[in-house]
């Protein structure tokens, strides 16, 4: 079992000395919900905390939450980002469409339609 400050073999990043944790357990009827929802709501960008739920010693019901490091944010926006391409892409199309609807309602408003 990897001690504090020891690299385990998967390359997890090991918690550092001094390095502040909380464990975050859910209880309740429904317990499983108000987990993913608390983990969810941590590893947002802008909370930048990382949640591990394979921790030795923590039962179904807890998670461990630390700091999360800068790779990690990095890695949660580039992923993020790359999650919002499709509905970046439909967005910037619909745009399209819409202008090229309204210019061509301007030409026929202006008596310049197509012949054909």
């Amino acid at each position: 079992m990897p001690r504090v400050g020891q690299a385990e073999a998967d390359e997890q990043p090991c918690l550092r000395l001094g390095e502040p944790v909380a464990v975050v357990g859910a209880y309740g009827p429904d317990w499983c919900t108000t987990m993913r929802e608390v983990r969810h709501r941590l590893e947002q960008p802008y909370v930048k905390c990382t949640v591990d739920g394979d921790a030795s010693g923590l039962g179904d019901h807890e998670v461990l939450v630390r700091w999360a490091t800068p790779e990690e944010a990095q890695a949660r926006k580039r992923a993020q980002a790359q999650r919002q391409v499709p509905l970046v892409a439909l967005l910037r199309k619909q745009d399209a469409a819409a202008k090229a609807a309204a210019e061509r309602q301007t030409l026929e408003d202006a008596g310049q339609a197509g012949l054909w």
